[in-house]
């Protein structure tokens, strides 16, 4: 292990610029925080697990076409070693189809915790999503 980069990493940091990423709706600059392996877990109305970056490209094709808004927000987070757990929440507007629910312009507020678990190269190899609230109106 590289003591040095762990050392020089700075938590903080990386937790704004993530935050910024998802907020900006900018896939390439979303996916320049992942690595090319990475796992992303996905427990919600679709449980499933997307592997690759170009497979975790086309989720976030269809994800930010049916959330067309959306904003994040940090609530709290932890750090330990390569793992980051990120609370947040989200308010966002649903309009499309996703999981075979039609909708335009329900309003949806969201929160849960991603948990980040980095690679050496201080990427997000990993992502387990989990939300505990979901309200639409």
């Amino acid at each position: 292990m590289n003591s040095e980069r762990t050392e020089n990493f700075d938590c903080e940091k990386f937790i704004e610029k993530y935050t910024k990423v998802w907020n900006d709706y900018s896939i390439d600059n979303t996916l320049a925080l992942y690595s090319d392996d990475t796992i992303y877990i996905h427990p919600g109305e679709e449980q499933k697990i997307i592997e690759g970056k170009d497979n975790f490209r086309k989720y976030l094709q269809k994800l930010f076409a049916t959330y067309p808004y959306h904003k994040l927000f940090l609530v709290s987070f932890a750090f330990n070693n390569k793992t980051i757990m990120i609370e947040w929440k989200v308010t966002s507007v649903f309009s499309g189809q996703r999981y075979n629910i039609t909708n335009d312009g329900t309003k949806v507020d969201s929160e849960g915790v991603d948990v980040l678990e980095l690679g050496e190269d201080n990427l997000i190899r990993m992502i387990r999503y989990l939300f505990n609230k979901r309200t639409a109106y």
